[in-house]
């Protein structure tokens, strides 16, 4: 089969002839700027020829691993539907706009607006008076505070309150006989969360996915592991 940015670039070009028919479109160098477990990141600049909705820029696009199918293909449908569901919601951060959601044979590809911008280093002192717990715990806040429609809860799955979430973690704790995790074990179970309703949770929220553009809120990326919790 074709190499990954090989398919990417196809994508890109497939997606766009749909969105501008009878454009001219190019798209430049498609180059790898990421990988996940399952799905790798390439981005290329796209332009177009008339572009009367100014739709050329940057585009990022995730496609599944070269080397083998997707561990998971409900993960691209899920982070495209959160993605979509977020974009209509009011936000202390930015997110990348999702273009098109392809089901390819080996999982799911998704292009988006690439998203500008320095990660996050979460070792205080390294970008100037950026205080990085608080940038997280903001970002974390607004994602918990996310309405949830019926249809989202479907999609992500998961457990309706706090306290179900809690003892589905508690069964994942390995058997063991060892002091340290025995105490760990017995102060969860002491302290169990309410029976609040869960919230949307990133999953994977690393100074990595949150990139710092100055004058602007930061862009959170890399939803596929966004989950009910």
């Amino acid at each position: 089969g074709l190499p990954g940015w090989a398919r990417a670039r196809a994508l890109l070009e497939a997606v766009f002839a749909e969105r501008a028919p009878g454009a001219r479109i190019e798209v430049g160098r498609t180059r790898s700027v990421g990988a996940g477990l399952s799905r790798r990141q390439y981005a290329a600049h796209v332009e177009l020829e008339p572009d009367p909705d100014g739709l050329s820029g940057l585009y990022a696009i995730s496609i599944p691993h070269d080397d083998h199918a997707e561990a998971s293909p409900a993960a691209g449908r899920r982070e495209a539907a959160v993605l979509q569901h977020l974009s209509s919601c009011a936000l202390s951060f930015q997110i990348p706009r999702v273009v098109a959601v392809r089901q390819l044979i080996d999982g799911v590809a998704m292009v988006r607006t690439f998203a500008h911008g320095i990660e996050l280093d979460l070792r205080a002192g390294r970008q100037g008076r950026t205080l990085p717990w608080h940038i997280v715990a903001e970002i974390a806040a607004s994602i918990h505070s996310v309405e949830l429609t019926p249809t989202l809860r479907a999609e992500l799955g998961g457990p309706a309150t706090c306290d179900e979430f809690a003892r589905e973690q508690l069964r994942t704790i390995p058997r063991s006989d060892h002091p340290l995790v025995l105490r760990a074990a017995a102060w969860c179970r002491a302290h169990l969360p309410t029976g609040r309703p869960t919230t949307l949770i990133h999953g994977d929220l690393l100074g990595q996915n949150i990139l710092l553009d100055q004058g602007e809120p930061p862009t959170v990326i890399d939803w596929e592991y966004a989950s009910i919790g």
